[in-house]
């Protein structure tokens, strides 16, 4: 299905999804598989150096792939025809045994809701008001959580982006509880320590920290693995909020990589609404007690 920038989203979501990954400067770690599903957080805190990584950052993508797209030399988004998530409706999947299994777990999801539930009526998201398209009567508003759910069945230790989508459509299809997908539907999945996730040949927790896509331009979707801070005062909490902050407002504007709102200036500055300020000084603030990642205004021209 083409789109008005001439480029199908089939054509650009592989090299489109390279340069959508978020690194503020900071480093992570992989966490090893357990097998058993027993983690213990604090155990784990401590990682070997070799295991310290830094995410990719805005700029390492080498293609030409996007330069079909307007150009603007600064950074300044442009809307290429696609849909927004008008109220985007948040359902979250935790998947894997140990995050009903391991009480700091069960915590940490209950938190995530409880952050989705703050942010999705916060000024957070009437920041993107900006990005309404009039002239197609869309508009940006506050969204909701419709739900969560808590899998036992096992990622396993490595999983690709491929199995990650064809295991969503076979949730969709069977799975009691879960919502069918609309225009404003976001499934948030969240992966428990020591799966790693490729997406094509690169690894989580040593090239990204998370990314969104579309399945057939119309099941749209974020993933969240689950990588350790190696130093400062990042909580485990700060992470997954951080990163999923960065997707949420990506995935509102953009759901589509590419066919809403998106800058291109060359092949090494480009990227979405969260990619653009990720690795901005003070890119971290605090709205409640909940960390989240500041995004590009087109209108203020700064991270906002």
């Amino acid at each position: 299905m083409s789109r008005t920038f001439v480029m199908s989203s089939s054509d650009i979501t592989a090299d489109l999804r390279r340069v959508l990954d978020l690194d503020l400067g900071r480093n992570f770690v992989s966490v090893p598989w357990a097998h058993n599903g027993n983690f213990d957080l604090d155990k784990n805190k401590s990682m070997s150096p070799q295991n310290k990584v830094r995410k990719i950052r805005l700029g390492h993508l080498k293609s030409d792939r996007f330069a079909k797209l307007a150009h603007a030399r600064q950074p300044q988004l442009k809307y290429n025809g696609g849909p927004l998530l008008q109220h985007v409706e948040v359902f979250t999947i935790f998947w894997g045994s140990v995050w009903q299994k391991q009480p700091a777990l069960i915590s940490l999801a209950h938190n995530i809701n409880d952050f989705f539930s703050f942010i999705l009526v916060s000024p957070l998201i009437d920041h993107l008001a900006e990005y309404n398209v009039p002239a197609r009567s869309l508009s940006i508003g506050h969204g909701k959580l419709t739900g969560t759910t808590t899998l036992a069945t096992e990622p396993g230790p490595l999983i690709d982006d491929s199995d990650i989508q064809a295991m969503l459509k076979h949730w969709i299809a069977t799975e009691a509880g879960f919502p069918r997908p609309n225009a404003n539907t976001l499934y948030f999945i969240y992966f428990p320590p020591g799966t790693s996730i490729t997406l094509e040949g690169d690894s989580s927790c040593e090239k990204f920290g998370g990314y969104h896509d579309a399945i057939d331009d119309k099941i749209f979707y974020a993933v969240e693995p689950f990588c350790l801070s190696s130093g400062g005062n990042l909580s485990q909490l700060d992470f997954f909020t951080l990163t999923s902050s960065h997707e949420l407002c990506e995935a509102i504007t953009d759901p589509i990589p590419g066919a809403g709102w998106y800058w291109f200036r060359d092949k090494e500055h480009q990227g979405e609404i969260g990619d653009i300020c990720e690795a901005a000084p003070n890119a971290e603030e605090r709205m409640g007690s909940f960390l989240v990642q500041r995004e590009w205004s087109n209108a203020k021209t700064r991270c906002v």
